[in-house]
């Protein structure tokens, strides 16, 4: 019989996570606590610079780091879930599960998995602490977002639409740049105020044949495997950037599309049922909250962008700002 005044724990509840800092994904506050120095590096990379904008109770995650029987990388985990659990699971080393209603999630890992910083941030850091964020304050939004002239626009599409591409030809060309693929509706917050990241851009290898100033920075191996471009905006000259903006246009990309850019009517039935899409986990409650804040953004003009060269996109969406700015300054009785 194991002699528990020795400290048996099968199971590790008190093993000890000695080291711990707060975050600010999009500005909320995450404490995390670990055992590892590399956790902690990559928190600082994904979220170091990020201040605090929103007075909540914190969320916590822990994170327990174990030598492991391997010294390979694991696999990309399955994420699974159902009511206010969910869980990600690699193997039987390396997995989180995260209580949302609690605000809490926990996970172990492997020391390969710890420190090789991309898989990592992608399938585990980043994973717990947006999630946990979505569920308790935000409704997340597939779409990047820039801004001119006072007024936010959503660029949407699926993956490869290039939101990315463009959000960047916007920011080259003076606009305001607020994020490049994920953007968040603020629950409690009233009217259509969005928040992203805008420290980084993320980019396809591919970019640099658009923009060769891209050339200068590494091309890494996402955890996905694909290669990407990861970029600090910092390093970026003349670039401007916001942490929000009201949205007053919703555009969804058609690119490679033949003659002149153009936009027309795009059905708000479609973009709801687009937005919603993304509404795929949490109880009713939040997912009803979610699809609230949905109702309130589609509020602002929806259309469809048509267009083959950034240039001439980037011109077209200026001229239904300044458009859109004339019919705002007109009474309504003329």
């Amino acid at each position: 019989m194991e002699d528990k005044s020795l400290g048996y724990d099968p199971i590790l509840w008190d093993f000890e996570l000695p080291l711990r800092a707060m975050y600010y994904p999009l500005g909320f506050p995450v404490e995390i606590l670990t055992n590892s120095h590399a956790v902690l590096a990559a928190a600082e990379v994904s979220w170091g610079k990020i201040q605090q904008r929103f007075n909540e109770r914190p969320a916590r995650i822990c994170v327990g780091v174990l030598e492991g029987t391997s010294r390979e990388c694991p696999p990309a985990p399955i994420c699974r879930g159902r009511s206010h659990l969910i869980t990600n699971t690699a193997n039987a080393e390396n997995f989180y599960t995260c209580d949302l209603r609690a605000g809490y999630a926990y996970s172990w890992l492997t020391r390969a998995a710890a420190e090789n910083t991309a898989y990592f941030r992608q399938h585990f850091l980043e994973a717990m602490g947006l999630t946990l964020v979505a569920y308790l304050h935000t409704t997340p939004l597939h779409a990047a977002c820039v801004e001119f002239n006072g007024q936010g626009v959503l660029l949407c599409g699926n993956s490869g639409a290039g939101k990315s591409s463009l959000a960047f030809a916007c920011a080259q060309c003076g606009w305001t740049f607020l994020s490049d693929d994920a953007t968040s509706i603020v629950r409690k917050q009233k009217g259509r105020v969005v928040i992203g990241n805008p420290q980084r851009m993320r980019f396809r290898e591919s970019a640099v044949e658009l923009f060769p100033v891209l050339r200068q920075w590494p091309v890494t191996t996402r955890a996905t495997g694909k290669l990407a471009i990861e970029l600090p905006t910092e390093g970026l000259s003349g670039i401007r950037t916001a942490w929000q903006a009201e949205v007053h246009h919703i555009v969804f990309l058609d690119r490679n599309s033949a003659g002149p850019p153009s936009l027309s009517p795009f059905p708000e039935s479609a973009a709801r049922k687009w937005f919603e899409g993304e509404i795929c986990f949490g109880e009713d409650e939040v997912r009803e909250l979610q699809r609230h804040s949905l109702r309130q953004l589609l509020a602002a003009e929806i259309s469809q962008l048509h267009y083959s060269d950034l240039d001439g996109a980037v011109e077209r969406l200026e001229t239904m700002v300044e458009q859109y700015t004339e019919r705002s300054r007109t009474p309504a009785f003329l």
